[in-house]
């Protein structure tokens, strides 16, 4: 759930597709924007997880109640 709130969701989504289409599953990511940004997103095909790893800053914190 916290992924589906994190900028990087698309790169997530995006990781899978370039991971086949490259035969890899650790990758490097830019954001080219005016904050820029590199990340590097390893791909779990057995466990089917993606994980995120870069600098990052909260911005806001917050609990869920079920």
């Amino acid at each position: 759930m916290i992924l589906l709130l994190q900028p990087n969701f698309k790169r997530s989504i995006l990781a899978s597709y370039w991971s086949k289409k490259l035969g890899k599953c650790d990758l490097k990511a830019y954001e080219a924007s005016t904050r820029g940004g590199a990340i590097n997103i390893h791909i779990d095909e057995q466990n089917q997880r993606v994980f995120i790893r870069g600098k990052a800053i909260t911005v806001m914190e917050g609990c869920v109640l079920v």
